[in-house]
């Protein structure tokens, strides 16, 4: 090319384009970033990035036209549009091609699944580290989960595959249990599901005397569409988050971070609608078995207090009989010894009554007298001692058969 005072736009971008040519004349395979991905009339566009930290290094538009699209949706393991989304590192195999009019443009020929699987990978078990390494495995099961879950807070897209076979499932379990449900709406997949998803956490937990549980549930999807859920930070508010969290992301084999940090981990929305219920009628089971045991206790200790008031009937009974035959001995006893002691009485008061009879019939003035004793009387007192007498009284001396009357000389 000769050396002309000035180019052209055109000669430039010519010249551009050869040199292009030249030294890209077979595909080359290069590692980036997805900054942006749109679909239009079958054909993929996307813009390319390379970053420095969240500086961007380099920027350039690709594109992938609809058959090649088709043939690698054909032989790849996963569908292109798992893994042509925003953020997404991939080694994409690509023509360099510059137009003199539209620029630079890499032309997408083939994608290498495996890297970004890897790229995933490696991110996931980074992961896994950092929170083993903080002791945040299976943290948020310290949590109280209620013995009755009325109140849930489910965080998930109203759009989100799973989110209506969840409320359905709920609604219509077989108990008639009535569980409360509030949606707070996320992102499901995307580069805001961090965002979002962390938001709607802090708004549960401005509330969480106002729920028994949290539910983040998502329907199935492939390893990329899930990736999303391998993420620290939520790993970190879900393993803190001061009640129990139910997590169901249609995980079909592997784990994510935020299944190891749950109070509980299911595979499918629905599963978590069924631990719910499960959950409920467990408690409702052993409500029946303990009305069942008081009920078998009530009719134990009936029984046993009734044989109580049986054998204590027949205590007393035997008791009253022995204690009135008892007291009916003493009373005989009592009786014959009032008998005996009448009779000994009555016996001893004869006797005293004879032997004063005879006292008495002994000093009876009538048979001392015919004894031949006499009684001196004066003034009609008995005198009884010559002292009593003086010269000149009247006396009176009384025989059986008379009285005399003399003077004392």
């Amino acid at each position: 090319m000769a050396n002309p005072s000035s180019y052209s736009l055109l000669e430039l971008n010519q010249y551009i384009r050869r040199v292009i040519s030249l030294n890209f004349d077979e595909p080359i395979w290069i590692e980036c970033e997805i900054g942006q991905a749109s679909l239009s009339r079958g054909h993929w566009y996307l813009d390319l990035i390379q970053k420095e930290g969240e500086t961007i290094a380099a920027q350039c538009q690709a594109a992938m036209w609809a058959n090649v699209y088709a043939y690698l949706k054909r032989k790849s393991p996963i569908p292109p549009e798992e893994i042509l989304k925003q953020g997404m590192s991939v080694k994409l195999k690509v023509n360099v091609d510059y137009h003199e009019r539209y620029g630079l443009k890499l032309i997408i020929e083939d994608i290498d699944s495996s890297f970004t699987i890897g790229v995933l990978e490696m991110q996931r078990q980074a992961i896994l580290r950092a929170i083993k390494e903080r002791n945040l495995v299976r943290k948020n099961a310290e949590t109280h989960l209620p013995s009755v879950v009325q109140r849930l807070a489910v965080i998930s897209s109203d759009r989100a595959a799973g989110w209506k076979d969840f409320v359905k499932h709920v609604e219509d379990n077989p108990y008639g249990y009535d569980v409360s449900i509030d949606l707070f709406e996320a992102a499901m997949q995307g580069q805001q599901v961090e965002s979002e998803i962390l938001d709607c956490l802090g708004k549960i937990a401005k509330n969480k005397d106002h729920f028994d549980a949290v539910a983040i549930i998502r329907g199935g999807g492939g390893r990329t569409d899930l990736a999303a859920f391998d993420n620290l930070p939520l790993a970190i508010r879900i393993a803190e988050f001061p009640i129990p969290v139910l997590i169901g992301i249609g995980h079909e084999i592997d784990q994510s971070v935020l299944d190891l940090v749950a109070y509980k981990s299911l595979k499918t929305p629905t599963a978590v609608a069924d631990f719910v219920i499960e959950h409920n009628a467990s408690f409702e089971s052993h409500l029946d078995e303990v009305w069942q045991w008081i009920q078998d206790e009530a009719m134990d200790r009936l029984r046993s207090e009734n044989q109580k008031l049986t054998d204590l009937a027949g205590n007393l009974h035997h008791a009253a009989k022995s204690r009135i035959l008892l007291e009916n001995n003493k009373l005989d006893h009592i009786l014959l010894m009032l008998r005996q002691g009448g009779k000994n009485m009555i016996s001893s008061h004869s006797k005293r009554i004879e032997f004063i009879h005879s006292l008495l019939t002994a000093i009876d003035p009538d048979r001392v007298l015919a004894r031949g004793y006499t009684i001196t009387t004066h003034d009609g007192k008995s005198v009884n001692h010559s002292s009593q007498l003086n010269r000149g009284m009247t006396i009176q001396t009384t025989f059986q058969d008379g009285t005399v009357k003399s003077i004392v000389e």
